[in-house]
């Protein structure tokens, strides 16, 4: 099997399915409109998001999260030793906050690099 074959596997495996709608109700929740409980996530996690989205705010510098997918947690461990961000719950797996778009996510560089080492597990 060619790697980039091994490559979409992993991906298909371990990314279960788009959860755009995460970053909005992360916000609500923060804000108070929502209440954690009828969410998959907790009030800490909301503050940690709105924390990395807007911390480095008045420097000009802060992160953008334009993707959200549900992922797998072993995937969300090597996503989160790479720096990534990503939440953990529960009852619902995996949130991975992904800081690009437009391309597959078998070709983000990080991807590329954990593929390699669960290839060799």
């Amino acid at each position: 099997m060619k790697k980039a074959e091994i490559l979409r596997k992993i991906v298909e495996e371990n990314i279960l399915v788009n959860a755009n709608w995460a970053m909005a109700t992360l916000v609500q929740v923060a804000c108070g409109e929502t209440k954690p409980e009828s969410t998959p996530f907790i009030l800490c996690d909301a503050e940690e998001f709105m924390e990395k989205t807007y911390s480095n705010e008045e420097n000009g510098e802060y992160l953008e999260f334009y993707e959200c997918w549900l992922i797998n947690k072993i995937l969300g461990y090597h996503l989160k030793q790479a720096g990534e961000f990503v939440i953990n719950t529960n009852n619902y797996g995996s949130f991975w906050f992904r800081t690009c778009t437009g391309q597959a996510i078998y070709l983000d560089s990080v991807v590329k690099e954990i593929s390699k080492k669960m290839r060799k597990q």
